[in-house]
């Protein structure tokens, strides 16, 4: 599995240590679905879980984290996401 696929990637991997949450899902799925979208804008980005994972994932967090200078921009890509598919 890939790090970016990798649910445990612990802190500081990749990203480095100024890694920032800019959003929190319940759903790998959906976790997985912003940063995919955010890669796809050119802002690289991972999904971590905190919390405990498997089965069904019910006890975990995921958030989908990017470099903190990467902030701004990730946070108007989605908001801007997220209002085209609301309509």
């Amino acid at each position: 599995m890939s790090p970016e696929n990798d649910h445990s990637t612990p802190p500081g991997r990749g990203l480095g240590t100024t890694a920032t949450p800019v959003f929190t899902s319940q759903q790998t799925m959906e976790a997985d679905i912003v940063r995919g979208m955010l890669d796809a804008g050119g802002i690289e980005a991972e999904t971590w879980s905190v919390g405990v994972t498997g089965y069904g994932n019910t006890l975990a967090t995921f958030q989908v984290m990017v470099r903190a200078e990467d902030v701004e921009e990730a946070k108007t890509l989605i908001d801007a996401i997220a209002e085209d598919v609301s309509g």
